[in-house]
């Protein structure tokens, strides 16, 4: 069984990105993904310029539009107010296109991927074996890259204290005009819904991303 330097759990953008940058080091990496690339993930898809200026690569073959104006509404008010800038404040994309071309990336610096692999426990020691669905992996280092509830940090003994929140999302096909109107710049509804906001981000597609995300107010910071 080959040992890894380092073993990334999960292939979205941070653990692709990690493996891409400890790649260039010539730290031998495994990129470990439950699903087969690329796959759907529910997200709204906005990439602010900050964080595509930051990364290490051209990624407009996957912007799906960019803007370079922003409003924001707010319910029950007159209030609106919008933001313009020379360079694209959100970029759109859809993660499966974006996540994949991170792991591409990663690919080409020798990382290897292993997908349908579906990790089930970890022995750890002094070097980590990792049980998948499709037969043992080990490593030195263990990167848990699989998402905001992680069952992986669950597994090395990571205690949950947040306070957890949902979040919904939908993909709505709207009459012509209606997607004419709404296609042309990104819009934020500041307590379209209590205590929350809406938001709207075009895509090329015929379909209008709408995500709503609700926010319980609570003491704790999360």
């Amino acid at each position: 069984m080959k040992v890894f330097d380092v073993a990334i759990i999960g292939s979205g953008p941070a653990g692709a990105s990690a493996a891409f940058e400890l790649s260039k080091s010539g730290i031998t990496t495994v990129i470990i993904e439950k699903e087969m690339l690329p796959r759907y993930k529910t997200c709204g898809g906005g990439l602010v310029h900050r964080g595509r200026n930051n990364i290490p690569f051209d990624v407009s073959s996957v912007v799906e539009q960019e803007f370079y104006e922003v409003d924001t509404y707010f319910s029950n008010t007159n209030i609106k107010l919008t933001t313009k800038r020379d360079k694209p404040i959100i970029s759109m994309i859809m993660r499966d296109a974006f996540d994949n071309l991170i792991v591409e990336k990663a690919k080409e610096n020798g990382v290897t991927l292993l997908q349908n692999h579906k990790v089930n426990s970890i022995t750890f020691g002094e070097t980590q074996t990792i049980h998948t669905s499709e037969g043992d992996i080990q490593a030195k280092f263990i990167i848990a890259g699989d998402g905001a509830l992680s069952p992986i940090a669950k597994m090395a003994g990571w205690q949950e204290t947040r306070t957890v929140i949902p979040a919904l999302e939908y993909e709505i096909e709207v009459p012509p005009a209606d997607f004419e109107r709404l296609s042309k710049n990104v819009r934020f509804d500041v307590d379209a819904i209590p205590s929350g906001y809406g938001w709207c981000f075009p895509k090329k597609i015929i379909y209008q991303l709408v995500s709503a995300f609700w926010l319980k107010r609570t003491r704790k910071l999360i």
